[in-house]
């Protein structure tokens, strides 16, 4: 019986995390596309571009993540299709977030929450809560170069800006993440493990690409000589 009053609890929290997902992942995007336009100048994009390039293809789920945004005043709609652009609220609320990445926003829940602890892990991952794993924190009695971390976090990030959309969403998630734990009193082993061995394999695979060899580098020297993160 408990589980199955449980039950509808878990899926409701589900779909809400899975919209706030889709929210985020929108004005994201539309804040990438606005900083390639041209300077001082604010870009008008469809709805449908902007959902193709982050995978987003169900109308509803389309309209319904734009349609927030606009209530918000984080984007306007200005022509039919319909076409909007980000407005500067918009873009002060994503820099804030990346600022801050632990911290909620006026008008959306913290980036960290959202892109890395889905039923008490990163990207889906099979930690739970409650258990020994998950509460785990990286002991600070051996040397960590957080600062380096987050120094090559900062080109990570700038690189991930010229990935292929898809892996560009995962890396920003793993940086973002990395950088709210590099900042935490007490880091979670369990998170800083799972982003950096997803952020290795990630860049790791894109020999071919100048952006994934230009972040992957100085990212890789740093957990070689900090590999006992990783076990």
């Amino acid at each position: 019986m408990m589980m199955d009053d449980q039950d509808p609890i878990q899926a409701e929290r589900a779909d809400v995390i899975r919209v706030q997902q889709l929210r985020w992942r929108f004005l994201l995007e539309l804040y990438r596309m606005n900083k390639q336009a041209h300077a001082g100048t604010i870009q008008s994009v469809s709805a449908e571009e902007v959902g193709t390039r982050i995978g987003l293809l169900e109308t509803r789920d389309l309209e319904q993540a734009y349609a927030y945004l606009a209530d918000a005043g984080l984007v306007e709609l200005v022509g039919f299709g319909p076409l909007l652009r980000i407005t500067r609220t918009g873009i002060d609320e994503v820099e804030e977030a990346y600022a801050r990445p632990d911290q909620r926003t006026d008008h959306l829940p913290p980036l960290n929450i959202i892109h890395n602890v889905i039923y008490g892990g990163v990207h889906g991952s099979t930690v739970q809560q409650g258990t020994t794993q998950s509460t785990q924190t990286v002991d600070n009695s051996q040397s960590v170069d957080w600062a380096r971390l987050r120094e090559i976090l900062r080109e990570v990030r700038t690189a991930a800006e010229d990935l292929p959309a898809e892996q560009r969403d995962e890396v920003l998630a793993d940086v973002i993440a990395l950088d709210a734990q590099s900042r935490s009193p007490r880091p979670k082993a369990a998170i800083v493990r799972e982003c950096l061995t997803s952020l290795r394999s990630i860049l790791g695979n894109l020999a071919g690409n100048t952006a994934g060899n230009i972040a992957a580098a100085p990212l890789i020297d740093w957990i070689r000589a900090h590999e006992w993160l990783l076990k």
